[in-house]
C-alpha cells in the first residue's frame, strides 16, 4: 500500500477533496495491515483536518477505524481478557 502511495504526487492533485480521499484511503489501507495502526491514525487524522467531519460521514473509514480500535483492546489485554469483559458486560 505505501509503496504505491509514494507515487502519487500530491502537488499535482488540484482539488482538496481528491487529497482527501489519497489520506483516507491510505489510512484504510494501512488499517488493514497488523501494526500499522498509527500510521493509519496519523493518515486519517490527516484527512480529518483537511475537512473536518467528513470521514465521520465516511462509512469505510468508520468501519476501519472500529477494526483498529477492536484490535488495540485485544492486543493490550490478550484474547482472555477480552472474552472476561464481554462476559462480565463491559463490552
Amino acid at each position: 500500500v505505501e509503496h504505491i502511495a509514494r507515487l502519487v504526487n500530491l502537488e499535482a492533485i488540484p482539488s482538496t477533496a481528491r487529497r482527501v480521499m489519497y489520506w483516507r484511503d491510505l489510512g484504510i489501507g494501512l488499517g488493514m495491515q497488523r501494526g500499522r495502526g498509527d500510521d493509519a491514525g496519523r493518515a486519517l487524522l490527516r484527512a480529518e483536518r483537511m475537512v473536518p467531519g467528513k470521514l465521520r460521514l465516511d462509512p469505510l473509514a468508520r468501519e476501519n477505524v472500529g477494526h483498529m480500535l477492536n484490535r488495540a483492546r485485544a492486543n493490550a489485554g490478550g484474547q482472555g481478557l477480552v472474552r472476561r469483559a464481554r462476559h462480565v458486560g463491559v463490552f
